[in-house]
This record gives structure tokens, sequence and C-alpha cells, in this order.
């Protein structure tokens, strides 16, 4: 892990800051998912399916910031271990709906359950009792 009170990181910009705060908490978040095989971007689509009731690809990459093409391999992967469904969508085409399958939403329920605590830690180690002003700015990034 980085330290990033260690001399020479005091000064980085906030954006390389974001950068490796980002990629430290994918870290702990991996390890914590690891042996169910189940890696951060397998995660973050099952709990976008766990919300919904059912969303097509292009959907989910603008709700989670990534490509159709990378949800795409991840919904090949979970739709491989059986922990979601592909169907052709209402309005026809191309597009396909995904949705949990009972196994996915075990495999969710383990996932959060895993992960109790982890959003909590997060925000216990904003100083200043300031957690819900820190998430309003980064959603105001990730909106941006």
């Amino acid at each position: 892990m980085i330290n990033a009170d260690a001399p020479g990181h005091s000064d980085l910009g906030i954006s390389r800051l974001l950068r490796r705060a980002a990629a430290t908490e994918r870290a702990r978040l991996e390890r914590a998912l690891a042996d169910l095989r189940i890696t951060q971007g397998q995660y973050a689509l099952l709990d976008l399916l766990g919300s919904t009731d059912g969303i097509n690809g292009a959907d989910a990459a603008r709700a989670e910031c990534l490509t159709p093409q990378t949800i795409c391999v991840i919904a090949q992967n979970l739709e491989r271990m059986g922990a979601i469904e592909r169907r052709p969508h209402p309005d026809g085409g191309r597009a396909k709906t995904m949705r949990l399958t009972a196994h996915g939403g075990d495999l969710l329920s383990e996932c959060h359950a895993r992960l109790e605590g982890f959003e909590a830690r997060l925000a216990g180690r904003v100083p200043g009792g300031a957690a819900a002003s820190v998430a309003s700015w980064l959603s105001s990034l990730a909106r941006a």
C-alpha cells in the first residue's frame, strides 16, 4: 500500500491522491472477495442488478462509468458462473436485458456480508464527521 504520509507525497495533486486512494480501496475490496472469484467490476454489476429489475449493457456501462465492451465481458463471465441471465430486450434489437439469477442473488448477499463495515470504515476515516460532505463532493465529481 502507498503511504500518503511518506516524504514527497504531501505535495501530490488531488487527482493523483484520489487515484491512489481508489486503487488502495479497490485492492482491499478485491482481497475481501478473492475466494469467491469475484472482481470489483463483477461485484459492481451484481450490486447494480440487485437494485434494478433488469438493465441493458449500455445503461449498466453508464451507471458504472465503464465502457459497454467492459460490461459485456463482465456480463459474459457472470453468465458463465450462473450469476446472471441475459434475455432479449423487450424493445427488440440486439440489446439484452440482464437480471440476477437465484445463484447471483446468493452471491451478492455473500459479497455484501464480506463487505459489511467497508463503507462504515471509510466514512469513519473522514475527519471531523465530514463524511456526508466528502460523499457529496465525490458524487459531484462523478456527475461532472
